[in-house]
């Protein structure tokens, strides 16, 4: 009986998030992540699958989608880039990396909310 008190507290300190994972990247090209920290996007298409993280996305992120919910993103995403959101309750802060035309922000999911930061330099 002594391993769960000792299962709890291992609980309690890795956090309510998702379990960071190894990207994996599907047949449809796009590079899943999981899990809260920072994670490159290096021009590939982007899927964030996880639930409860921080997470914040490094550029150029030219297509990101995220399916999972009640994520806090902070995105740097590519001229013309496209943001996609699946998932419901995320929160998508995200910043133009470069001059140009502005991405394309959708939303499909329930009580997602876009949050536009102006970028400090091209």
């Amino acid at each position: 009986m002594r391993s769960i008190p000792v299962l709890l507290v291992a609980a309690l300190l890795t956090g309510c998030g998702t379990p960071t994972r190894p990207p994996v990247v599907t047949s449809d090209g796009f590079v899943h992540y999981t899990g809260s920290g920072t994670f490159d996007c290096a021009g590939r298409p982007v899927s964030f699958d996880g639930y409860h993280n921080d997470v914040r996305l490094r550029g150029p992120c030219t297509s990101v989608r995220v399916v999972g919910g009640h994520n806090d993103l902070d995105i740097a995403v590519a001229p013309a880039g496209t943001i996609q959101l699946v998932g419901s309750h995320n929160d998508v802060t995200w910043r133009q990396i470069q001059a140009g035309a502005p991405p394309t922000l959708s939303d499909q999911g329930v009580g997602n909310t876009f949050h536009h930061e102006l970028a400090e330099t091209y």
